[in-house]
């Protein structure tokens, strides 16, 4: 597993220079997709005029490209050389953000989402194993991921920002100018990837002739992982909850104003920029992910119950209320998160983790096929009982998942994992 006591950083700047280049890539990307990903669910609904569960099926379309070709792209992280792959994928991602500037309908909103899916699959297929194949011989790949996702939180932070100033002033240029600010930034990710050092080779695995396993299974094949994997991604559908139901609840059915979705989702970013990294300490291994993922989804139904309840109260207790709601959503995010990579990372073999981070990414995607129009669908249209549907398979999965996960760490060996980092 490595030495746990080894510096991430040195004054605030990563020891490891493939995570130190993957951290400037984060952080110039997020700067223009965390403003996108605020604005995007209002400007298509209340500005273009989609209906809402469009809207919805644009972005799980996206969402099912990425369960499609995640497993793909995976192996073929494993197999090609990572810059140029990344590089090309971020400048692909910059050429088809841009689209967002001239869509105006269902199929033009489907055809950017789904090239932008492709193209940001491939780049975080590369990210993913990048991380593992790094981080995993010395127990780090946790610590690696909490770094990454506390840099991109702060870049989301600051595009927060810029989609409070479009939010607040509410008019189909501001929004424009978020998306065109998205693909500079893309561009600029790309700039930066070309000064990825050289990867390290993927770690051989022992002959099964010599060690009695069984000849390693492909990742569908690996029934414990694959369990592991989809409670995993169906905790995650939370993510969606936030970025889609909630922007619309609070613009439709709550006296807040508007741009408290800004200020909700700044509150987020933050709170991941200043304390993922000290929280997922406790989500180090495939052991201690099960009771972590068990506290996240309890925090998280808590924050949602919150978050629904603001539809009763009047304009200044709605605003406290969901300003509540995110703050304690966001505490079983990042204790979620924590367990969420430990069990990914944990339990795949580390010559192939391209391979199964990809799979991963894809239950993550179907996960995201289904949530965007289940949440509309469920927290929108079917109101309080909605919300609390959504709770119980949110928090149901997360309780789940601390003894399969275990069953999972048990079984490694016959299913022909033996390099695994536990």
């Amino acid at each position: 597993m490595g030495d746990h006591t080894t510096p991430l950083t040195r004054h605030g700047i990563p020891i490891d220079p493939h995570l130190r280049v993957l951290g400037a890539i984060a952080l110039v990307d997020t700067l223009g997709r965390g403003a996108t990903m605020t604005t995007i669910a209002i400007y298509f609904t209340h500005v273009v005029g989609l209906p809402a569960t469009q809207v919805a099926f644009a972005i799980g379309l996206g969402a099912f490209v990425e369960f499609a070709l995640g497993t793909p792209l995976g192996v073929l992280s494993d197999r090609v050389e990572p810059r140029r792959l990344l590089t090309i994928s971020l400048a692909m991602t910059a050429v088809i953000a841009a689209g967002f500037l001239v869509v105006t309908d269902l199929i033009g909103l489907c055809l950017v989402s789904a090239g932008m899916a492709a193209s940001s699959t491939t780049a975080r297929s590369v990210r993913n194993m990048l991380v593992a194949r790094v981080g995993g011989p010395t127990g780090q790949a946790v610590a690696f991921k909490a770094y990454l996702r506390a840099i991109t939180n702060t870049g989301m932070a600051v595009g927060g920002l810029l989609a409070g100033l479009a939010l607040w002033a509410d008019t189909r240029t501001a929004y424009l100018a978020v998306f065109a600010w998205d693909a500079v930034t893309y561009l600029g990710a790309a700039v930066v990837a070309r000064f990825l050092p050289d990867a390290p080779g993927p770690q051989p695995a022992p002959a099964p002739a010599l060690t009695g396993d069984r000849p390693p299974a492909r990742v569908w094949r690996d029934v414990p992982y694959v369990l592991s994997t989809a409670l995993v991604a169906i905790f995650a559908m939370h993510f969606m909850v936030f970025e889609i139901a909630v922007p619309l609840w609070v613009a439709g059915h709550t006296e807040a104003p508007k741009w408290l979705v800004a200020a909700m989702f700044i509150l987020n970013t933050v709170a991941v920029a200043l304390l993922q990294v000290r929280l997922s300490r406790q989500s180090a291994t495939v052991a201690n992910a099960g009771p972590s993922m068990a506290r996240a989804g309890v925090l998280v139904g808590l924050g949602f119950v919150c978050i629904a309840a603001a539809a009763t109260a009047g304009p200044l207790v709605a605003s406290v209320v969901l300003l509540a709601g995110a703050a304690i959503h966001v505490f079983g995010e990042l204790i979620g998160s924590g367990a969420q990579w430990a069990v990914n990372m944990g339990l795949a073999p580390m010559e192939r983790q391209g391979e199964y981070q990809g799979f991963a990414g894809s239950i993550w995607s179907l996960s995201a096929v289904v949530s965007p129009t289940l949440a509309t669908w469920l927290c929108i249209e079917h109101g309080y009982a909605g919300w609390a549907a959504m709770i119980a398979i949110i928090a149901g999965a997360a309780l789940s998942l601390g003894p399969v996960s275990r069953w999972a760490l048990r079984t490694r060996a016959e299913y022909g994992v033996t390099t695994h980092t536990g």
